[in-house]
């Protein structure tokens, strides 16, 4: 009786530990085209730019069309073709959606795998918006092209008054620099430098090294 049992717990040990084994793991992925409800979205706020904005949106994109109507139409096109959705995943259950652009979707999903693989899982991270940038809203955001993406914003704090680029320009290196920025006062971000380099390696640039500090901010 005794050894049934002790062979009984040892069977429901195995079973527990190839659970654990088989259990899905976190994983970004390319999920395909932007979907069309969230390109309608972006066409709303497009709408609301200010005709200048449009004007740098269409230089940007190499838009040729000329009346209101194809406008709007290369815009929405911009969006639908131009742009990719990519998704963190576990098993088949949908943690987070970001639309990004094309050119930059299997860079940005390299290296968010890398950083998830160091233990690195940003609660939220923001793709799109089509707006101004903050702090100079004449001026189009990388966000409006789907060319960046913001990182935790709630505790990756911009910070204006922070200059990161002289901070950059001193120090010998992007991790002395980092260091740098962190000890300065001003400063408020938790991301770690592992997950900077990370990006910085795949060939982002990083907001927190910006004339006015953006630590959330990585664009390409």
């Amino acid at each position: 009786m005794l050894r049934t049992v002790i062979v009984s717990s040892f069977l429901a040990s195995m079973l527990l530990a190839s659970g654990k084994q088989d259990a899905p793991k976190k994983l970004w992925l390319v999920k395909g085209p932007t979907p069309k409800v969230a390109v309608k979205d972006y066409m709303g706020s497009f709408a609301k730019l200010t005709d200048g904005l449009k004007k740098q949106f269409f230089k940007r994109i190499g838009g040729t069309a000329k009346t209101e109507k194809a406008q709007l139409e290369e815009a929405r096109s911009y969006f639908a073709r131009s742009c990719k959705r990519i998704e963190l995943r576990k098993g088949k259950t949908t943690i987070q959606k970001v639309d990004v652009h094309k050119d930059l979707a299997e860079d940005l999903v390299r290296a968010l795998n890398k950083a998830l693989q160091s233990g690195y899982v940003p609660k939220k991270v923001e793709g799109i918006a089509v707006r101004g940038q903050r702090g100079k809203s004449t001026l189009l955001s990388e966000h409006a092209l789907g060319r960046a993406v913001d990182l935790e914003r709630t505790i990756n704090v911009r910070r204006p008054r922070v200059n990161g680029k002289t901070i950059r320009r001193k120090a010998k290196s992007s991790e002395a620099a980092y260091k740098a920025l962190k000890k300065n006062p001003g400063s408020h971000f938790a991301i770690r430098w592992s997950t900077v380099k990370i990006l910085l390696d795949a060939g982002f640039r990083w907001g927190g090294f910006f004339t006015k500090s953006d630590p959330m901010h990585f664009q390409k």
